[in-house]
């Protein structure tokens, strides 16, 4: 395994997927001449970014259509599927997955590989950021052992600015690159870097 990885993490957005209007968000605005541009959109972002993993969040992706050399993981967490897409070529294959939700019920999927363990979340709205941690680690408290072992990676939707040098099993987090779109997966000019 190299060790750098591209990641590409993305909150697809139920709204966008399912083209339906909730809590604000017209999702029918994705949907032209009965077909998703969101899902075309994402899918073709995946294909281009060379992405070693990706993360998904909200996302209900008819996932035979990722590209070949991904396999993935997901898990359906009421109206929400997240996926966890990987490259084994790059990092593995699947060793463990845990799949669990916050409080709130919304989900995270948890994804050990020989030398990594792949945590995909999906925030709730809420502050507590203690409390849910605290549900990560005590999900992977059978699986500590893991940890010590392999590089941790976190991402995901966080609904959150995290905090300087967050700690996530006792462990300082490097907090990577976070870029938020100011296109949603919607737009004719999904995927196009502002200048």
């Amino acid at each position: 395994m190299s060790t750098q990885i591209r990641i590409l993490t993305y909150n697809v957005s139920w709204e966008g997927q399912t083209g339906k209007l909730s809590n604000g968000a017209d999702g029918r605005l994705c949907v032209s001449n009965g077909v998703n541009v969101c899902t075309s959109n994402v899918l073709s972002l995946i294909a281009g970014s060379n992405a070693d993993i990706v993360l998904l969040q909200e996302a209900s992706i008819d996932v035979s259509r990722l590209p070949s050399e991904y396999k993935y993981v997901q898990h359906v967490s009421g109206l929400e599927t997240m996926i966890t897409a990987y490259k084994p070529a790059v990092v593995g294959n699947v060793q463990s997955v845990i799949r669990g939700e916050f409080e709130s019920e919304r989900p995270f999927l948890i994804t050990v590989f020989p030398r990594l363990v792949v945590v995909n979340v999906h925030r709730p709205h809420t502050q507590n950021a203690l409390k849910d941690t605290t549900t990560l680690e005590n999900a992977l408290a059978s699986k500590s052992a893991l940890l010590h072992s392999r590089s941790v990676i976190l991402g995901g939707d966080f609904n959150m600015e995290l905090p300087v040098n967050p700690t996530f099993f006792n462990k300082e987090l490097d907090v990577g690159l976070h870029l938020q779109p100011r296109k949603t997966c919607c737009s004719a000019s999904f995927g196009v870097r502002d200048k």
